[in-house]
């Protein structure tokens, strides 16, 4: 793992600067905005388990252009859409992020390709929050974007069932020796 252990708590100002750019750029009307800040207020109120982000306050209230705007940050920021799901969470990935870290600030590593790390954000407006990643992995990082359902089951298979493998209702058990052990 890299030396930095990076900044694990929330920032409310860098996801209301997300909420502005979209307000900003007409992907979000005034009155959208007003309840994207709302229920960011009451959702980092609250200290519960959860993500809390632009983009899954979006989804919660079934935001019908999530996928538009979507489209316009992944394009401003430079961090492409993705299905983390199409991905094989292995623990050489997983692991570079502490499970803290990585349900606060919204950031899953989901693959070491080389001496390089891919890793989807929840917030890729937030530059400090890549440079904390990329000095947490000890590498250089490349930024993408997921739907926050798809972070959050990704984010739920690293941290409970352990990456890489099926949730242990799947898993096989190995045969037994003869004395059960």
């Amino acid at each position: 793992k890299g030396g930095d252990r990076g900044r694990v708590s929330f920032s409310m100002s860098d996801e209301l600067a997300f909420a502005w750019n979209l307000l900003e750029a007409k992907e979000l009307t005034q009155e959208e905005y007003s309840s994207v800040v709302q229920d960011l207020t009451e959702m980092s109120s609250v200290d519960s388990a959860t993500t809390v982000s632009v983009l899954h306050v979006l989804e919660g209230r079934a935001f019908k252009n999530l996928e538009k705007a979507m489209a316009f940050v992944s394009k401003e920021c430079g961090a492409p859409l993705i299905s983390i799901a199409c991905f094989d969470l292995r623990p050489e990935a997983t692991s570079l992020l502490s499970p803290e870290f990585m349900l606060k600030r919204g950031a899953l590593v989901f693959e070491v390709l080389g001496k390089d790390a891919l890793a989807v954000v929840m917030n890729p407006y937030d530059r400090q929050l890549r440079k904390e990643i990329e000095g947490m992995a000890g590498r250089k990082c490349h930024f993408f974007m997921t739907l926050p359902s798809e972070f959050d089951k990704a984010l739920e298979a690293v941290t409970k069932g352990g990456a890489g493998q099926a949730p242990a209702d799947e898993k096989k058990e190995k045969p037994k020796d003869k004395k059960g052990k």
